[in-house]
């Protein structure tokens, strides 16, 4: 058997170990056995090709820092552990952007984006939920008085 041979299709990342194993003439384990042996690092049994995702398609998608994991790999069809496998063959980070990871993508919300998603927030309560959270947080809640939906709670002037 050819170990060049071996060597170069088994960097191949579009051939299963299947493929490689009916390229060279042997059986998949035996292959298996001789790459372990002659140091060659241990591959997935999924290859690009099963999963009909091109690095082309997969990067554009894995890399969109507007979607989770989850919304990429529902774009691209495949579940999570195929992504997962897929950032191994294509060489691409399995953590990444993407507003579920603080990855620095997305800058820190204002103060006033920051109120006006409270006074969103808030104005979906009911009158019983509120009282319980304002029971819940009385010490903190002590120094503000809520003026209603429209604008949330205010700070009281103490002086």
């Amino acid at each position: 058997m050819d170990q060049m041979k071996l060597r170069e299709l088994w960097m191949d990342p579009g051939l299963s170990r299947e493929d490689i194993a009916y390229r060279i003439g042997i059986p998949r384990r035996q292959m298996e056995t001789i790459a372990k042996n002659i140091g060659l690092p241990v591959r997935r049994n999924r290859s690009a090709k099963t999963h009909g995702v091109t690095r082309e398609r997969f990067e554009s998608v894995w890399m969109d820092f507007s979607l989770t994991k989850a919304e990429a790999c529902f774009e691209l069809g495949i579940p999570k552990s195929t992504c997962l496998d897929l950032c191994e063959v294509y060489g691409l980070p399995k953590e990444r952007g993407g507003y579920s990871w603080n990855s620095g993508q997305r800058p820190d919300p204002t103060p006033d984006e920051i109120r006006a998603a409270c006074i969103e927030i808030q104005s979906r309560w009911s009158e019983e939920e509120r009282a319980l959270r304002e029971r819940r947080c009385s010490p903190t809640l002590q120094a503000f008085s809520y003026t209603g939906p429209a604008t949330g709670f205010s700070q009281v002037s103490t002086s």
